[in-house]
Formats: structure tokens, sequence, C-alpha cells
């Protein structure tokens, strides 16, 4: 049991690489997108089936969709669980 979790680190510094956690509280699909101040999604990171209580370990480059490394901002990552709750947890990349 228990929430959908996502917790990024506190900053991606330069272009390293960004750890994001992700424990999932229903089986099902389960979705991770990271989007802008504006709400636009700027990457689907993840899409796949999970169990219930299944824990991921999902490394970001840094890109957009496009291959673009995003710049400086404060980004939201947004999951999407099979339950259709949606769980929210704001990050900042300093560049």
């Amino acid at each position: 049991g228990g929430k959908t979790i996502v917790i990024p680190n506190n900053r991606l510094l330069g272009r390293s690489q960004q750890i994001f956690n992700l424990r999932c509280p229903t089986s099902g699909l389960t979705r991770l997108k990271l989007m802008d101040s504006s709400g636009r999604v700027l990457i689907e990171l993840f899409a796949e089936s999970m169990e219930a209580g299944q824990h991921k370990v999902l490394t970001w480059d840094g890109k957009d969709s496009s291959g673009n490394y995003l710049p400086s901002g404060v980004y939201t990552a947004v999951v999407v669980a099979a339950d259709g709750h949606i769980y929210k947890q704001n990050f900042m990349i300093i560049r």
C-alpha cells in the first residue's frame, strides 16, 4: 500500500543525470511525465504496467522529447497511477 512517491533530487547540476524514485500504490499502467511551469508536457519518462508496491529507479538525462537540454528553472514530475490518482513533485534544474 501507500502513496505513489516520486522523489527527484533537489537540483540537477549542469547536465548530470536526475534520479527519480517511483513506488506504485496500485497495479496497472503507471506514467511519469515532466512538465514545465505552464503545464506543457516536456517528456514522458515512463509508461509501463507496475505491480502494487513495486519500486522503480528512473534516470533522466535532462533532455526533453526532442533531445534538447532543458534550461534552468522549476519543473514538475507528474505521476498518473493506474487508479487515476495524480501525484506531483516540483524540482529545479540549475545550469
